[in-house]
């Protein structure tokens, strides 16, 4: 998903089988019967998808997803599911199978129109929280795209000059790319972190739910990233949860 201005991302990660056809169907019911702000009409294996989509042919769409690539070492299949005319909505769903557990992961890219208010930012919210326990998510977050690009893209610097630029995939074994606005921590990475110290973090806002999800939420809207306040949260967050759980700084 490279097209990242000014638009919000979210991604789960999940041990599920995306390729499994219930669970394909699953996601891609919710997804139709969402409404008109989060139905795609496209789909297709490439970003922009190119193919039309609906109700009609969501069989087609799980066939997309499971037609994977093998290599030796692992298997892979993906769709893009999206909306074509403005305000642009783009899925992504993909699986992986090999010798090492890897997480499949469903991403999504939101124009900010659809946070102009206070009640699409819950209405936002909803959404990707059912969304999150459709797929039994294990770690996951939304993000301003700025946010996301400040986490994930690593630069190292030498004598002022950026002389490296890579982004970080995230991945079971390595450590969190940061705090963001809304971040979802499943069962499992709870009892990751110290004892306690994930119910007792400082936060603008915190939920459970009845899988063991912990969310935890930054400030009141994804457009308030670059506050000040929001920022000491999140490294407060971060001193909390213990910083060998998250990468180091991005100039390192």
């Amino acid at each position: 998903m490279s097209r990242t201005t000014e638009s919000m991302i979210f991604k789960a990660f999940t041990f599920s089988d995306l390729s499994s056809a219930d669970l394909a169907r699953s996601v891609i019911d919710y997804l139709l019967r969402s409404g008109e702000d989060w139905a795609p009409s496209l789909m297709g294996q490439a970003d922009p998808p190119d193919m039309p989509f609906s109700r009609t042919n969501v069989e087609q769409a799980i066939e997309v997803l499971q037609h994977g690539k093998s290599t030796d070492r692992t298997s892979v299949g993906h769709i893009y599911l999206g909306r074509g005319e403005p305000p642009r909505v783009l899925y992504y769903l993909t699986w992986y199978r090999g010798p090492k557990p890897e997480f499949n992961q469903v991403s999504a890219q939101f124009p900010l129109e659809t946070i102009s208010r206070r009640q699409d930012v819950e209405s936002l919210l909803d959404f990707v929280k059912g969304l999150f326990d459709l797929v039994d998510g294990v770690y996951g977050f939304i993000a301003h795209s700025a946010e996301w690009r400040a986490g994930h893209i690593r630069r190292r610097v030498l004598e002022r000059r950026i002389v490296e630029e890579r982004l970080v995939k995230f991945s079971p074994d390595t450590p969190l790319t940061g705090i963001y606005w809304a971040n979802f921590f499943g069962h499992s990475y709870v009892t990751r972190f110290r004892e306690g110290c994930v119910e007792r973090v400082a936060a603008h806002r915190k939920e459970s739910t009845p899988k063991g999800t912990l969310l935890i939420i930054t400030a009141p809207s994804p457009l308030d990233y670059e506050k000040l306040e929001t920022q000491n949260l999140k490294e407060s967050i971060k001193r909390d949860l213990g910083q060998d759980a998250f990468l180091g700084p991005a100039s390192a």
